[in-house]
């Protein structure tokens, strides 16, 4: 058994039962270890995040780079929703720097230790 063992996970929650009940499952087991979960959202702007979605960065990460297929997947969920779980923290980083975002997750949370200058 492994402790103390720090993870970032990331995802999109879309809403709905059945995604609600699938996150649920994935988490069950960090739970049944005594782990915590903390929840971040992440958000932007309409255009900032169809702007964002179309770097190349993403590309490399076989990410969801269209804009149109963005926008089908838009109109058939709510990729903007909050994951109803419990409280967490809910960021706009339309003109938000990756780093201050950490530092805000960070201090928020009362996490140990700061994101490294020009990393995080």
């Amino acid at each position: 058994m492994h402790e103390n063992v720090d993870l970032v996970c990331t995802a999109v929650y879309r809403g709905g039962a059945e995604h609600d009940a699938a996150i649920r499952g994935m988490l069950e087991p960090i739970y049944i270890g005594n782990g915590t979960v903390l929840y971040v959202q992440l958000t932007c702007t309409h255009d900032e995040w169809l702007s964002r979605l179309q770097q190349e960065s993403r590309q490399a990460l076989g990410k969801l780079t269209d804009p149109t297929g963005a926008l089908e997947l838009s109109e058939r969920f709510d990729l903007f929703a909050t994951v109803p779980f419990q409280p967490g923290l809910r960021i706009d980083t339309t003109g938000t720097p990756p780093s201050v975002a950490a530092k805000q997750i960070v201090s928020h949370f009362g996490l140990p230790g700061a994101p490294q200058e020009g990393r995080c």
